[in-house]
């Protein structure tokens, strides 16, 4: 099993393959952008600090528009203020930490909606 850096979801991820897919004489990794979407959103549950990217990863990854995503997290001004997480252009991205447990619950219960069906 090898490993590469992965960035077409907005941030960096470390992801792992065996097979390769040659294309005009140029090797890459063969990759299922389903396993890599769902192994990053499992990933992005560990306590960590998220970037704007991962945020946005996130809330479009559960179909969430940025106001329903405030909804979830009962933010008062909904839409700016997770407009604002996800355009801050550095680390963190600006997301209150009792939020961001928040979040990771509603990424849980996601998780587990997605289980039952």
């Amino acid at each position: 099993m090898k490993k590469v850096d992965f960035d077409d979801l907005g941030f960096s991820f470390e992801v792992e393959f065996d097979t390769t897919v040659t294309v005009r004489d140029k090797t890459y990794p063969k990759i299922n952008m389903k396993e890599v979407r769902a192994e990053a959103f499992l990933h992005l549950m560990e306590p960590l600090i998220l970037t704007g990217d991962q945020i946005r990863f996130i809330r479009k990854y559960m179909n969430l528009t940025q106001e329903a995503l405030g909804l979830c997290l009962g933010v008062t001004i909904t839409s700016s203020n997770v407009n604002c997480w996800e355009n801050k252009n550095e680390n963190p991205a600006g997301i209150p930490s009792h939020l961001q447990d928040q979040l990771i619950v509603l990424m849980d219960s996601y998780v587990k909606a997605e289980a039952d069906v």
